[in-house]
């Protein structure tokens, strides 16, 4: 894995400059390099929505240091986990969202 700055500095040089992230958002970065740092790995990898969340990626057997570490920063409101799912399936046509032949919404009849 390899980190990214998210965004890099393309935001900052726009007018007025983009800056979605926040202090924490910025002290989970840090924290996030100066684990992988100390570990002398890439531990976790992080990424931003188009806001101030960030969401990490790393091992299984490395969610506990990971949690630990984001325990750590101040700001930290709530740390979620996730698992990798079952990956995509094929849906009888009278399960998916879309119709087939408008390949349009499908729109459910109010009663």
């Amino acid at each position: 894995m390899i980190t990214q700055k998210p965004g890099g500095p393309v935001p900052l040089y726009t007018r007025p400059p983009i800056i979605y992230l926040n202090n924490t958002s910025r002290d989970i970065i840090y924290a996030i390099e100066d684990l992988n740092a100390s570990e002398k790995r890439t531990m976790a990898a992080y990424t931003f929505d188009a806001g101030p969340n960030a969401y990490l990626i790393c091992l299984k057997n490395d969610v506990e240091k990971v949690i630990a570490k984001l325990n750590s920063v101040k700001g930290v409101e709530k740390v979620m986990t996730a698992k990798v799912g079952a990956g995509p399936k094929v849906l009888d046509a009278s399960e998916s969202l879309i119709d087939p032949n408008t390949l349009e919404p499908k729109v459910k009849d109010k009663e």
